[in-house]
């Protein structure tokens, strides 16, 4: 009978990447807000570019979570 990947990936690394995913979505909120907050264009520009960094870095880690299990 295969084996899952959950089964080779121990439980400790499983639990501190998904720390790492519920922190990154915390930073995506709090950037969020900041974004709505900020009026000038050019200090909006600079925060939607750092949300996009911060989302393509969580999509990276929700992949690898995925494939993992």
């Amino acid at each position: 009978m295969p084996e899952s990947g959950a089964a080779h990936t121990p439980i400790a690394e499983r639990v501190k990447r998904m720390e790492l995913v519920f922190s990154k979505q915390r930073t995506l909120n709090k950037i969020r807000t900041h974004l709505v907050r900020e009026k000038p264009f050019n200090k909006r520009s600079a925060i939607n570019t750092e949300m996009r960094e911060v989302k393509q870095e969580l999509e990276t880690l929700i992949r690898a979570s995925t494939r993992s299990e």
